[in-house]
């Protein structure tokens, strides 16, 4: 007898496309992981419309389908008509796209919350989330590196604009483009700050605007000490999270020793200098 856990099915989100779309089945393991009723309405659409899903809006109904061509990357777009269904003719990645149109249905989140989505590492899934917009940030890969700077107002409105961060075997993250202004900032970033305590507060300049120009700036900022200095920081941390070994999860011991890590990270620059001074 097997002494693994049986996972828990996931109330699971079709991953490719922006939206509330549901994976349509695969016929493959895969399957037995996703909540059953996403299967069972899943295979009566695919009855009904006689059409191999690929995904389905759960609010709308709106359906894509595979072309049948094997040798293309086609699909058909399906919308519900009376009693039957009409189809696209096949639309390539880029059509598709745009034909498919916004398919958020964000109506019935309540004033100040933002439905976003966890995008799995692995697979074609991701997983909603309901949640202030603090708390959406301070999911965002970007935000979640220890040692990384706080962004600037006009880095993370880049960051926000796109709507979307999905970065190769990693989990990623999808929500509604925003954008703040300065009036918002300070609170937003204090809080950005206290959720994630092991970013660096430093100074951007005016002039790095994107988080990819943030990653450049940071890496040669880095990069200006010496590899002794990065050396004796990567050792410091190091030991600080192998001191975690052991403890258990969310004890005042575990706790303590993961402040120790969360400082020696913000303290980044400070440590770097002071090696080098």
């Amino acid at each position: 007898m097997s002494s693994r856990r049986p996972r828990k099915p996931v109330d699971a989100h079709f991953r490719g496309l922006p939206g509330r779309w549901r994976p349509a089945p695969k016929g493959k393991k895969s399957d037995n992981l996703m909540e059953p009723w996403i299967l069972e309405r899943g295979l009566e659409l695919e009855a009904e419309t006689g059409q191999k899903l690929v995904c389905w809006c759960e609010v709308c109904g709106v359906a894509i389908a595979q072309s049948g061509n094997k040798e293309t990357l086609d699909h058909l777009l399906g919308t519900p008509a009376g009693d039957g269904w009409e189809w696209s003719e096949p639309l390539g990645p880029d059509l598709l796209t745009a034909s498919v149109g916004d398919h958020r249905h964000d109506d019935d989140v309540e004033d100040g919350l933002i439905r976003w989505y966890r995008l799995r590492a692995i697979g074609t899934w991701k997983e909603a989330r309901i949640s202030t917009v603090a708390d959406m940030l301070s999911n965002h890969p970007y935000l979640t590196r220890g040692g990384f700077p706080v962004p600037s107002l006009a880095v993370m409105n880049d960051a926000l604009l796109r709507g979307r961060h999905d970065p190769p075997r990693a989990a990623g993250i999808e929500f509604p483009p925003l954008q703040f202004g300065p009036e918002a900032w300070p609170d937003l970033r204090l809080e950005l700050i206290l959720r994630r305590p092991a970013l660096v507060e430093t100074d951007i300049p005016d002039d790095v605007t994107t988080m990819d120009g943030l990653d450049q700036w940071w890496d040669d900022k880095l990069g200006s000490f010496s590899e002794a200095a990065r050396a004796h920081q990567r050792h410091l941390i190091f030991s600080a999270g192998r001191d975690m070994d052991g403890l258990i999860y969310e004890s005042p011991e575990w706790y303590a020793a993961m402040a120790k890590v969360n400082a020696l990270m913000a303290n980044t620059l400070m440590v770097l200098e002071n090696y080098d001074s």
